[in-house]
């Protein structure tokens, strides 16, 4: 009986496993948040990269702001991005100098009218894990307006 009840003092004393089973315990978790900061980075990535195509098509707009398609080819080419998940637009506008809106190809008592170009580009972005937060899928977006005129 003595033997019995030492062999179980062993036992209940003996911790070699414990490091693999906190481990088995606390993995999951570990794994999830770093799926969850991959995604996080990989989208700040895709925006910062859509800002900097957005500026890219604005600069080429200002040469050719009539040529949409050459825009969106240079706002593709200006990102790593799939260019079928791109979407593209430009707009043209028109203000006076005091900051009113005008219409382009008019004068303004104060002087010409300055002409503003501005390309905006949109991605939607799908995340690796489906996460409870977000009901609404995500589109990310980036956007430039620079002075032509």
């Amino acid at each position: 009986m003595k033997k019995i009840f030492k062999d179980a003092i062993k036992l209940a004393v003996r911790r070699d496993g414990n490091v693999l089973i906190e481990y088995a315990l606390i993995a999951p978790i570990l794994l999830l948040i770093l799926a969850a900061l991959f995604d996080f980075g990989m989208a700040v990535y895709d925006s910062m990269s859509l800002k900097e195509a957005a500026r890219s098509g604005a600069q080429y707009a200002r040469k050719y702001p009539s040529n949409v398609a050459g825009i969106t080819q240079v706002v593709a080419n200006a990102t790593g991005i799939d260019p079928q998940n791109l979407t593209v637009t430009t707009n043209l506008s028109c203000q006076c100098q005091d900051g009113s809106a005008a219409v382009c190809g008019t004068t303004c008592a104060a002087g010409p009218t300055e002409t503003y170009v501005t390309v905006a580009v949109q991605e939607p972005y799908a995340t690796l894990l489906p996460y409870p937060a977000s009901v609404a899928p995500l589109t990310l977006q980036g956007a430039a307006t620079l002075r032509i005129q």
